[in-house]
Parts: structure tokens; C-alpha cells; sequence
């Protein structure tokens, strides 16, 4: 529990990795990264910035149209209800349809050339 309090094992990893991020500030005020960890630092609220790049992805180009066109997408949520995710910017939704989509293609090409 105590490495997972305020990602205290990714900050560790990232530590170990490249200890210059640390210095990165994550916070809408500026705080750096290595400064998060301080005595009741759930009682802050500090705003996060986050660095996903899913927004660029499915909002645009093929992110998008895989999203909404996919037909391996279908047994998993219909069209109307991917084009909401796609227009009210649902990163986390966007994130898993696309790992679904590439996930059943794979399984899709393996089955067919199992069957040839």
C-alpha cells in the first residue's frame, strides 16, 4: 500500500530511470514531481497535468475512424456509443476500444490462417 500512496513506485522507477523528470512539473502550480510526496498530501488536491496523447489520436485520422468503423469494435459497444466516446474526448474508453480493435484483428488474421 505504501508504494502505491501518491505512485510512489513510479516516481521511484522514473527516479532510478532518468531522475531529471523528477523535476517535471505535474501540477497545474508547478510543483515538480520529487515534491509530491509531502505529510498529507491527499488533503492538497493538487491538479494534475496529464501527458496522454489519446486526445491527438482518436480525435483525428486513423485513431478516429478506427474507433468508429471498426468492426471488431461492434461486439463490444455499439457505433452511436463509440462516437460519443470519440466526441466527448473519453481518453480511457478511446484507449481500451483501440487495444480491443488491434486485440480481436490479431485473433481475427490468427484464426483465418489456422483455417487456410
Amino acid at each position: 500500500r505504501w508504494w502505491k500512496l501518491n505512485s510512489r513506485m513510479h516516481r521511484a522507477i522514473i527516479g532510478l530511470q532518468e531522475s531529471r523528470l523528477l523535476k517535471y512539473p505535474v501540477a497545474d502550480d508547478g510543483i515538480p514531481m520529487e515534491q509530491l510526496d509531502t505529510i498529507g498530501y491527499w488533503r492538497q488536491h493538487p491538479k494534475v497535468t496529464g501527458y496522454s496523447v489519446f486526445n491527438q489520436v482518436f480525435t483525428k485520422g486513423l485513431g478516429r475512424d478506427i474507433l468508429i468503423h471498426s468492426p471488431y469494435l461492434e461486439r463490444f459497444l455499439d457505433r452511436e456509443s463509440r462516437e460519443l466516446v470519440v466526441s466527448n474526448k473519453r481518453a480511457g474508453i478511446a484507449g481500451l476500444l483501440l487495444s480491443l480493435h488491434f486485440a480481436s484483428e490479431l485473433a481475427a488474421e490468427a484464426i483465418s490462417t489456422k483455417t487456410d
